[in-house]
Protein backbone atom coordinates (compact mmCIF):
# COMPACT_ATOMS: atom_id res chain seq x y z
CA UNK A 1 0.00 0.00 0.00
CA UNK A 2 1.67 3.45 -0.87
CA UNK A 3 0.18 7.30 -0.11
CA UNK A 4 -1.04 9.26 -2.65
CA UNK A 5 -1.40 12.54 -2.21
CA UNK A 6 -2.24 15.34 -4.62
CA UNK A 7 -0.06 18.62 -4.80
CA UNK A 8 -1.43 22.03 -3.70
CA UNK A 9 0.89 23.56 -6.50
CA UNK A 10 3.61 24.11 -8.96
CA UNK A 11 5.55 26.45 -10.16
CA UNK A 12 8.74 26.96 -12.90
CA UNK A 13 11.62 29.35 -11.98
CA UNK A 14 12.91 29.58 -15.71
CA UNK A 15 16.07 31.32 -14.48
CA UNK A 16 17.10 28.24 -12.68
CA UNK A 17 15.00 25.63 -14.52
CA UNK A 18 13.79 24.55 -11.21
CA UNK A 19 9.82 23.04 -10.97
CA UNK A 20 8.69 23.28 -7.09
CA UNK A 21 5.39 21.03 -6.27
CA UNK A 22 4.33 22.28 -3.17
CA UNK A 23 2.47 20.17 -0.97
CA UNK A 24 2.28 21.82 2.62
CA UNK A 25 0.22 25.00 1.00
CA UNK A 26 1.85 26.77 3.28
CA UNK A 27 4.24 29.35 1.99
CA UNK A 28 5.79 29.74 5.69
CA UNK A 29 6.53 26.41 5.72
CA UNK A 30 8.87 26.54 2.92
CA UNK A 31 11.07 28.99 5.34
CA UNK A 32 10.83 26.41 8.26
CA UNK A 33 11.71 23.55 5.70
CA UNK A 34 15.31 21.60 5.98
CA UNK A 35 16.35 20.02 2.64
CA UNK A 36 17.68 16.65 1.54
CA UNK A 37 19.12 15.21 -1.84
CA UNK A 38 17.08 12.09 -2.69
CA UNK A 39 16.29 9.83 -5.71
CA UNK A 40 13.06 9.96 -7.17
CA UNK A 41 11.12 8.49 -10.54
CA UNK A 42 9.45 10.90 -12.64
CA UNK A 43 6.31 9.39 -13.68
CA UNK A 44 5.52 11.10 -17.28
CA UNK A 45 3.04 10.71 -19.78
CA UNK A 46 3.40 9.76 -23.72
CA UNK A 47 4.99 13.60 -24.00
CA UNK A 48 6.93 13.69 -21.65
CA UNK A 49 4.46 16.13 -19.23
CA UNK A 50 4.94 15.07 -15.39
CA UNK A 51 1.76 13.00 -14.03
CA UNK A 52 3.73 12.24 -10.66
CA UNK A 53 6.35 12.00 -8.28
CA UNK A 54 7.49 9.10 -6.73
CA UNK A 55 9.01 9.20 -3.42
CA UNK A 56 9.79 5.72 -2.86
CA UNK A 57 9.90 4.19 0.89
CA UNK A 58 8.37 0.94 1.99
CA UNK A 59 4.88 0.13 3.00
CA UNK A 60 2.74 3.04 4.47
CA UNK A 61 5.86 5.36 4.02
CA UNK A 62 5.93 4.99 0.48
CA UNK A 63 4.73 8.28 -0.60
CA UNK A 64 3.41 9.29 -4.59
CA UNK A 65 2.75 12.68 -5.68
CA UNK A 66 -0.20 12.81 -8.08
CA UNK A 67 -0.96 15.40 -10.45
CA UNK A 68 -3.10 13.03 -13.04
CA UNK A 69 -4.42 9.54 -12.65
CA UNK A 70 -1.81 6.79 -12.75
CA UNK A 71 -3.75 5.51 -16.48
CA UNK A 72 -1.61 8.54 -17.76
CA UNK A 73 1.60 7.48 -17.49
CA UNK A 74 3.71 6.58 -19.90
CA UNK A 75 7.18 6.67 -18.90
CA UNK A 76 9.32 6.47 -16.07
CA UNK A 77 12.67 8.25 -14.84
CA UNK A 78 14.76 8.05 -12.19
CA UNK A 79 16.46 11.82 -11.17
CA UNK A 80 17.87 13.46 -8.46
CA UNK A 81 15.64 15.87 -6.69
CA UNK A 82 15.71 18.11 -3.43
CA UNK A 83 12.80 17.13 -1.37
CA UNK A 84 12.05 19.73 1.76
CA UNK A 85 10.93 18.50 5.17
CA UNK A 86 8.82 20.26 7.62
CA UNK A 87 9.59 19.68 11.33
CA UNK A 88 7.66 16.79 11.57
CA UNK A 89 9.80 14.98 8.87
CA UNK A 90 6.57 15.32 5.82
CA UNK A 91 7.68 16.40 2.53
CA UNK A 92 6.53 19.62 2.08
CA UNK A 93 8.07 20.13 -1.17
CA UNK A 94 10.17 18.89 -4.12
CA UNK A 95 12.58 20.96 -6.30
CA UNK A 96 13.71 19.33 -9.59
CA UNK A 97 16.50 20.81 -11.67
CA UNK A 98 16.90 20.53 -15.33
CA UNK A 99 13.24 20.55 -15.04
CA UNK A 100 12.58 22.25 -18.51
CA UNK A 101 14.64 18.94 -20.04
CA UNK A 102 13.38 16.17 -18.00
CA UNK A 103 9.53 16.87 -17.49
CA UNK A 104 8.71 20.08 -20.15
CA UNK A 105 8.19 22.09 -17.41
CA UNK A 106 7.80 25.23 -19.47
CA UNK A 107 4.48 24.68 -21.09
CA UNK A 108 1.59 24.13 -19.13
CA UNK A 109 1.22 21.27 -17.61
CA UNK A 110 -2.10 19.50 -19.00
CA UNK A 111 -3.00 17.86 -15.21
CA UNK A 112 -3.44 21.09 -13.25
Amino acid sequence: MLREERPKGLSYDSNGDLLTINLSGDPAQAAKSHPKSARVTLLLDSAGHLVGVDLGGDGARRLVVMLGQHEDVSDTREVSAMVHFDGSDAPNAIVISNARRLAHANQKNPYL
